[in-house]
């Protein structure tokens, strides 16, 4: 997800490097061997994290650089540690945050703020509803105004994890189709015309947010069509994003009607009215071999369109998504692209910790729609926020042998119940004050 801004000359230490992926002090980018041991002292760590705050908050007396340098240290300590238990002690930390979001001019400090809040959001120290609703209008006018790509692309990425956390489909919708317009003008709405950075995060941006769709809408059909005229871009990230984005959206809609309540035939004319067309791009996509395009990126590129493929010529058929993760000693299926695409924007904020963000947090998995229990993981520890009598409820997916199917089975029908349950109280509302 990460990119360069070579306007600006914001380069992958901003964009990606902010990360401990590897144990490679070059690769940490906290820049000194001080900042190393820091987040090599696990004993440690939870003083370091109350003390770079405290730091933080005498902001009048801290020049741009320093302060930088300590918002990259608590992200650090965000992507390593699960840091729910000494964060939400420290009340002032999100107004501190917020101040800097809001008044940063630096491109670097920007971005990791707007990391480090959603890596915050993710560890359920921020509320979701609070945080979403002091950002909104920031992220939006760095969206459509911000000079350098860089932001503009972590804006959107933050935006729409946030959306999608919020769980209201009116906002999402609200995004989606401010992020569709960026799509269909080639990125020239926001004064990013033709720049593939911007419309390729706009693309995997709209397909996380789709994730969270539940019913059809004059959305769901802009969005088809800007998606679908992305899949003949140059780009194969624009290519790509836009696959897995349509394929995110053909799944959830297909979901949420049952065959009794709408025809396959009548759901794929309303979203694709060319659906012809769009299998033989997608089949052209999934054997392209050009010789233009490196090998290992053509591999990558065949095997999502035929999964992209699978999905809309047959959505309802098991086995089309096999991707998996290993958590603990427990493999989580990824089965599918709901998933799939949430399980990438997590992993992209949270970098090496998520893994024990996802263990620890019942928050994060209910995200993922997963209720298996995490092999190798102690689920009394002080620092999970599962309770010890849970521990019994969560069921390893494989020891319980469910098939894919029936995995899919499952969450059709707890959407089905939420649907209903929106729907009733919707009704009661409606009978109550209006009636």
């Amino acid at each position: 997800m990460g990119i360069k801004d070579k306007s600006q000359g914001l380069e992958d230490e901003t964009m990606d490097t902010i990360s401990i992926l590897s144990s490679s002090v070059d690769q940490l980018s906290v820049g000194s061997s001080e900042d190393l041991n820091m987040v090599e002292n696990p004993r440690t760590w939870n003083q370091q994290f109350e003390s770079i705050v405290d730091e933080l908050l005498e902001v009048r007396k801290v020049g741009s650089k320093e302060r930088e340098g300590h918002l990259r240290k608590l992200y650090n300590l965000c992507t390593r540690y699960y840091v729910k238990r000494v964060a939400e002690k420290i009340g002032p930390l999100e107004e501190i945050l917020l101040k800097l979001f809001h008044s940063s001019r630096s491109d670097a400090e920007v971005i990791i703020t707007m990391r480090l809040l959603c890596a915050l959001c993710l560890a359920s120290v921020f509320s979701v509803e609070g945080l979403w609703t002091a950002t909104e209008g920031r992220f939006n006018a760095l969206v459509n105004d911000a000079q350098s790509t860089a932001v503009k692309c972590e804006a959107m990425l933050s935006l729409s994890l946030l959306t999608v956390l919020l769980d209201s489909e009116p906002d999402i919708i609200d995004f989606g189709y401010q992020l569709a317009s960026i799509i269909e003008s080639d990125g020239a709405v926001v004064n990013a015309e033709d720049n593939e950075d911007v419309v390729g995060i706009a693309c995997q941006s709209l397909g996380l947010l789709l994730t969270g769709i539940t019913s059809y809408s004059e959305f769901v059909s802009s969005a088809a069509e800007a998606l679908a005229e992305q899949l003949e871009a140059a780009s194969i990230d624009v290519q790509m994003g836009a696959g897995q984005a349509l394929a995110a959206l053909y799944e959830r809609i297909t979901d949420t009607h049952s065959e009794e309540e709408n025809g396959k035939g009548s759901i794929d004319n309303d979203i694709f009215p060319d659906r012809i067309h769009l299998l033989s791009i997608l089949r052209d996509l999934s054997t392209e071999s050009s010789k233009s395009i490196a090998k290992k990126h053509r591999k990558v590129l065949h095997q999502t369109f035929r999964n992209v493929l699978q999905t809309i010529e047959n959505p309802r058929s098991s086995g089309n998504l096999r991707s998996s993760m290993r958590i603990g000693k427990s493999t989580v299926q990824l089965d599918t692209w709901k998933k799939i695409l949430r399980a990438q924007s997590l992993k992209y904020i949270l970098r090496s910790a998520f893994p024990v963000y996802f263990a620890k947090s019942s928050f994060l998995r209910n995200f993922m729609d997963y209720s298996g229990y995490v092999a190798g993981i102690a689920m009394s520890d002080s620092e999970s926020d599962n309770e010890e009598e849970e521990a019994e409820n969560y069921i390893d997916d494989q020891k319980r042998g469910l098939t894919g199917a029936e995995r899919r089975e499952k969450d059709r029908v707890r959407d089905r119940q939420r649907r209903q349950e929106q729907r009733n109280r919707t009704d009661f509302v409606n009978s109550y004050y209006f009636s």
